[in-house]
């Protein structure tokens, strides 16, 4: 491993959890480096919230990630995220935090918008491009699909098709 900063770190762990690169194993791969991370802040006494917002991107693939653990390491967090925003600060703002939706979008000629996020919309078969984010960039907030927290969700393009698959993670 090389690198320094957390997240290199948590990209070789989970190079090192997968067995292969089917969906199925990458996102077992996911499920189990949370355990282990929430063994780890258990372990080193250092429990609290952690939010684990990551995509993965290679050439014909994207795999995207919205989970982490509560105040108390547990991984079955459960809420109403805009509810507990209201409280504007605290432990329940933080949770609101974890419990948001980690947003995408997907389309084309992404190039022709200088100096902004938007994108010509289109089905996923004929996207060029897709955006990760923690908010809505773009005016039109309609068009993000909502990666729920303890989904997973994985692009693929095979020759001119696009496949989506939103799977919930088994935590």
């Amino acid at each position: 491993m090389r690198g320094t900063t957390d997240i290199e770190f948590l990209y070789v762990l989970l190079l090192s959890l997968i067995k292969s690169d089917s969906d199925d194993d990458v996102q077992h791969g996911f499920e189990e480096m949370l355990k282990l991370i929430v063994q780890a802040i258990k372990k080193l006494d250092l429990v609290e919230l952690n939010k684990l917002k990551i995509a993965l991107v290679a050439s014909n693939r994207i795999i995207g990630v919205n989970y982490g653990s509560g105040h108390r390491g547990e991984i079955d967090v459960t809420g109403d995220w805009k509810e507990l925003r209201k409280s504007g600060h605290g432990k329940n703002f933080a949770l609101s935090m974890l419990l948001e939706p980690m947003y995408l979008l997907t389309g084309r000629n992404f190039q022709d918008y200088e100096k902004s996020y938007d994108i010509d919309v289109c089905s996923d078969d004929e996207a060029t491009s897709a955006i990760f984010a923690s908010e809505p960039l773009t005016t039109d907030t309609d068009d993000w699909l909502n990666i729920e927290f303890g989904e997973i969700v994985a692009f693929e393009k095979k020759g001119a098709n696009v496949t989506r698959k939103v799977s919930k993670l088994n935590l």
